[in-house]
């Protein structure tokens, strides 16, 4: 993270002893503290206590339960780092009076985000409408996996003006850069 600290529901919290393991999700409810979990009815042991979100880096603990360990045992935090993210720009470009000369424009375009199985006619895992003036776009909290990002002149539009594959790295801002399209 940038040094701040900031509780997360739905974080995965796995309780294991080697033989077996429990599972759970951080709180998201709006009636408890955000970021809590708890494990109840835990026997003496070693366990290993692992914290993840999509696309960010595993965290691991060690816990000891015996005799001497309070009924309720707090562990302190689990720190995750960033999640995986993708971000880049698109230049705009419409073609001019003569059809060889391109002049930037500004001006949104769509920016979707695809599994590579669904691309071009699935569904969108998200969609982002540029900036305007910058072409900026980005999506947050993203699995670390692989992914086509695909531009489009619009909302309605069915065929892609340009599109990349892009694989995320757990925690990692991937920037894919620029890419220029051209409206006609």
């Amino acid at each position: 993270t940038d040094g701040q600290t900031t509780a997360v529901g739905q974080a995965t919290v796995v309780l294991s002893n080697g033989s077996s393991s429990r599972t759970l999700q951080t709180s998201d409810d709006p009636g408890d503290p955000l970021g809590v979990f708890f494990f109840s009815d835990v026997t003496q042991g070693t366990y290993t206590l692992s914290a993840s979100l999509p696309g960010s880096v595993q965290q691991v603990k060690l816990i000891e339960v015996n005799s001497l360990t309070p009924t309720i045992l707090d562990i302190g935090n689990v720190a995750l780092g960033a999640q995986a993210s993708a971000t880049g720009t698109v230049a705009v470009f419409e073609e001019g009076i003569n059809p060889t000369q391109e002049v930037q424009v500004q001006r949104s375009v769509l920016v979707r985000l695809f599994a590579p199985e669904q691309f071009p006619q699935g569904q969108a895992i998200a969609n982002f409408t540029t900036d305007q003036v910058t072409g900026r776009w980005a999506f947050q909290a993203l699995e670390a996996t692989t992914y086509i990002v695909a531009v489009y002149e619009s909302d309605n539009s069915d065929s892609p003006l340009v599109s990349r594959t892009i694989t995320l790295k757990p925690g990692k801002e991937n920037d894919l850069g620029e890419l220029e399209v051209t409206v006609r």
